[in-house]
Parts: C-alpha cells; sequence; structure tokens
C-alpha cells in the first residue's frame, strides 16, 4: 500500500509543480498495482501460455505530468487524437497492433495528467511501451481529424446532459473548487467549436516532456530490461 498524505483543500489550486509531480507519481503507483491486482496475477507467478488465455504480465502507466487545468479541454481533444496515429501507425494499425497483443489499455485526462494505461499479458510489456512512447513523442494530431474529434467530445458533452447525477456532481464540483480546477473535463459545445488544431500541438509541445514524466510498472517483469528499453525509447527525448 501507498500511503496518499492527506492535502488541504483550501490550498489545492496552489500546489507546486513538484508538489503535482509527487500527486502524479503517488496516483501512478497506486493505478498500477489496482491494475494488477484486478487482473489476478499473484505476486512473483510465472506465467506461459498464450496472449488471450487471461495470463497478465504486468500493467504498464505512462502519466505525461502536465498541469493542464485551464487547458483541459486541449487535452482531452489531443486525448482524442493522439488515437489517429502516431509514429509509422494509422488509427487502424494501433488498434490492431494492441489488439493482437491482448493488450487492454485507456487513455484519460484529469486536471494534472494526460495518462496511458494497459493491462498487458505476458511477454507484451515492452512492445506496448513503444507504442505509448510513439504516443507520446511522435503524434500525428492530423487536421483531417480535428472535426470528428470535434463530434465526439460535442456526444460527450450531451451524453453528460441526460445524466443527472453526473451533471450533480460536476455543478458539486464547479461550486467547490472554483475555476478551473472544478470546471468540467468535457468542456462546452462553445468550447469545442473554437478548439484550434494548432493550440492543441503547442500544448503536446509544452506538456508532453520527460520533466514530470512518470512511468509506473507493477507485475512480474524484468527489472533490468524495462530500464534498458525505457532509456532507448525515451532517452532521445528533449527538455523544454
Amino acid at each position: 500500500a501507498v500511503p496518499l498524505a492527506p492535502r488541504p483543500q483550501a490550498t489545492f489550486a496552489d500546489l507546486s509543480a513538484d508538489e503535482v509531480q509527487t500527486i502524479g507519481a503517488e496516483q501512478a503507483v497506486v493505478r498500477a498495482a489496482h491494475h494488477h491486482r484486478r487482473a489476478g496475477v499473484p505476486a512473483g507467478q510465472q506465467h506461459r501460455g498464450r496472449a488471450d488465455d487471461g495470463a497478465r504480465h504486468g500493467d504498464a502507466l505512462l502519466l505525461a505530468a502536465a498541469q493542464v487545468a485551464g487547458e483541459r479541454l486541449h487535452a482531452v481533444a489531443q486525448a482524442h487524437l493522439l488515437q489517429r496515429g502516431s509514429g509509422d501507425r494509422d488509427s487502424r494499425r494501433f488498434l490492431e497492433d494492441l489488439e493482437m497483443m491482448g493488450v487492454d489499455y485507456g487513455l484519460s485526462v484529469s486536471d494534472y495528467h494526460t495518462s496511458m494505461v494497459a493491462t498487458v499479458p505476458t511477454g507484451h510489456l515492452l512492445p506496448t511501451l513503444e507504442i505509448f512512447s510513439d504516443l507520446i513523442q511522435r503524434p500525428w494530431l492530423p487536421e483531417s481529424q480535428l472535426e470528428e474529434t470535434r463530434l465526439v467530445c460535442c456526444q460527450e458533452i450531451r451524453g453528460i446532459e441526460d445524466d443527472l447525477a453526473h451533471k450533480a456532481i460536476s455543478a458539486v464540483r464547479l461550486k467547490h473548487y472554483g475555476h478551473p480546477f472544478g470546471q468540467s473535463g468535457s468542456g462546452t459545445l462553445e468550447g469545442v467549436a473554437a478548439i484550434d488544431l494548432e493550440d492543441v500541438r503547442s500544448f503536446c509541445r509544452r506538456h508532453y516532456r520527460p520533466k514530470g514524466m512518470i512511468l509506473a510498472v507493477a507485475g512480474n517483469f524484468d527489472w533490468a530490461s524495462l530500464v534498458d528499453e525505457v532509456g532507448l525509447l525515451f532517452g532521445g527525448m528533449q527538455a523544454q
């Protein structure tokens, strides 16, 4: 268990960059361990078998530690665009490569981080990290997909309108924390319509960088191999 120290709500909006990174590291470890337990992997157990037999190797959780409060809509738009192509993979190959390995992955945006988490079958942890490294370092962010991204964001906003419980929680959060930390991550229809691709690309350049990026892995994996692979995949990233 990783103890999470309570933080006064009154100073929530005044966190320093170091405090943000500490929170992210705590969340990364907790979430990786949670997904690992949910996958049902006993500690230290060796797995042998096919990718689809339910045996899990570990969970790779990659967090781009960015203070996105006030720019959260750009982060949400980028999260959608990231999956439209990166490196030498278009959106179809991106999904096919993960599915062929039996990887269960998710991508989400919070006030502080864009999170990529994957439950990975035996033997596929390092190839999954390679795909994630492309998302972080070589996203296409294609202009041709921007309008479709807007439509997806609008659908999410309209879906919330039909969810009274979600609307109530969002209203309480905004009342308690104020703007920008209490705002809805989905934004507004007006905000979505105003999304500019260059703003999204600028967000990527400013926030997807080595400083503050967190990698947490839980499960049965080889530490030395993981360290070597992370160095190869992310060692060339330039600090900004």
